[in-house]
């Protein structure tokens, strides 16, 4: 990068394009407005040229200017940096507020950069009254707790309008009478137009629909292979790691922005990953996993942050992405950015392979929900573990594990109520039966098909021992039969 003019007026600019390094050639010649004696769209601050290069290198990659009107944050930012990117919808939350306080002090002490855009006009804020630009980004340079004699601890967010000037005009902004000057000079915060203010976070999370974040990571660099999956089918991606290392695993599907119609308007499909470590190589070729942990996402970008250092070893991370369209071109960007090299091996399965899942599930049942103990009927080594949410993955699951040495456990799951959920194969319908013999284990798994989902369900249950002593104790006496219900939004 230079700060200088070059002579010959020629210039350079490189975009990530689907996560592929791309140059952009331009000149210097702007457009311009004969009667400001100005150039017709960004203006610059003293003889800077940067700005119009960017802009006019953006317009080329887009087909013109007029196609670079609007869009998102991370959007812009994915195309200028190789880091991820992703977004969380405060109307949408994954998270509760708390949470999302932590993960953007995370961000911020970690450099990243995070924006919040506005929101837009239609909603029921009147954004102008409170110095809010409506569908407009501004940068988050910093949060912070503060305690006040008034009303005990008070979470600040300092944000920057990128225009230099129009500012939030509300409580703890630069006019407002809760600030002290003893707090100002603690903050460095003082009255200027300058577009840059302080809002509560309570008003940031109501005024503002959405926080990106880019993990920007100087020393990071990123791998990318385009890959296209069918309908009703996943990928496998193999990560060997030869030292301890951290890393984003991210799967960008095709960015419409450069797309021409009917793909242009086309939103992004749900998408999910779920990562496992292989613990075990049989002899068969089958594996045993570790489940580290699993992600998933209505966004165009879903991205998943190891937040440590992995150790040495095999990971497998299982890529689903239900294109909601058939006009939808079928493709997504996979990519890992670490401090390390990292290479990755891919191969696509059918939807009906699920060995990976129902192996990693299983490590994920025993690590994430509580266990059901068959304890009625006198067998403590027997246990159940049920869910559709723990995976935070959308596959939940009805694992057994039965340790004992000679108790058969014979059950039957009739869903009463089965909403927004589907039984995999091999099952089907509305029930599952299962018979777990004695040092072994079984699992059905479950999958989310819609936003909220519902079950009413009944265990029919039957114990039966091989040992003949044991079998008189045994409190089952045929069948016996509990309830479970459940809702997940």
């Amino acid at each position: 990068m230079t700060t200088e003019p070059n002579p010959a007026g020629i210039y350079i600019v490189k975009f990530y394009v689907n996560g592929t390094c791309k140059e952009i050639t331009i000149d210097d010649y702007f457009p311009y407005d004969p009667k400001t004696r100005k150039p017709a769209f960004t203006q610059t601050q003293g003889n800077e040229i940067w700005v119009l290069i960017l802009e006019k290198a953006w317009a080329k990659l887009n087909g013109s200017y007029e196609n670079t009107i609007s869009g998102l944050t991370n959007d812009a930012l994915s195309f200028l940096l190789p880091s991820p990117s992703s977004v969380i919808d405060h109307c949408y939350p994954k998270y509760n507020e708390e949470q999302m306080w932590n993960m953007i002090d995370n961000w911020e002490n970690k450099g990243h950069i995070v924006c919040g855009s506005s929101q837009t006009e239609d909603t029921k804020q009147d954004m102008s009254k409170v110095g809010i630009v409506s569908m407009h980004a501004y940068t988050i340079s910093e949060i912070v707790e503060i305690h006040t004699s008034t009303e005990g601890k008070i979470k600040l967010v300092r944000m920057r309008n990128p225009w230099g000037h129009h500012e939030w005009d509300g409580e703890w902004s630069d006019k407002s009478s809760k600030w002290t000057p003893k707090l100002r000079k603690k903050l460095n915060y003082y009255e200027k137009d300058d577009g840059e203010f302080f809002i509560s976070y309570p008003d940031y999370l109501t005024y503002y629909r959405t926080t990106s974040v880019t993990h920007f990571e100087p020393h990071y660099e990123i791998s990318s292979i385009i890959l296209k999956q069918a309908k009703s089918s996943f990928h496998h991606v193999e990560v060997s790691l030869k030292e301890s290392t951290h890393f984003y695993f991210s799967v960008e599907q095709i960015n419409p922005r450069l797309m021409k119609a009917p793909f242009k308007n086309i939103q992004p499909s749900p998408s999910r990953i779920i990562i496992g470590k292989v613990t075990e190589e049989q002899k068969s070729g089958n594996r045993k996993y570790e489940f580290i942990d699993a992600c998933f996402s209505y966004d165009q970008i879903l991205v998943w942050d190891s937040k440590t250092q992995l150790d040495i070893g095999c990971y497998v991370i299982f890529i689903e992405v239900e294109w909601s369209s058939d006009s939808q071109v079928h493709e997504y960007v996979a990519s890992v950015y670490s401090d390390n090299e990292v290479k990755f091996g891919i191969r696509e399965s059918t939807g009906l392979n699920h060995i990976f899942l129902e192996e990693v599930m299983k490590s994920c049942a025993k690590q994430r929900t509580e266990k059901y103990v068959y304890n009625d009927y006198k067998q403590p080594d027997i246990h159940r573990y049920m869910s559709i949410k723990d995976s935070q993955s959308d596959y939940g699951y009805v694992y057994y594990e039965n340790n004992s040495k000679s108790a058969i456990l014979e059950e039957k799951v009739h869903f009463n109520e089965m909403e927004g959920f589907t039984l995999l194969f091999p099952y089907k319908g509305d029930s599952i039966s299962v018979t777990v013999q004695p040092g072994e284990s079984t699992i059905a798994l479950l999958k989310r098909v819609e936003n909220k989902t519902k079950f009413a369900c009944s265990f029919y249950t039957s114990i039966k021992e091989n040992n003949l002593d044991l079998a008189k104790e045994a409190v089952s006496k045929g069948e016996k039969s509990n309830i479970e219900k459940g809702e997940y939004a």
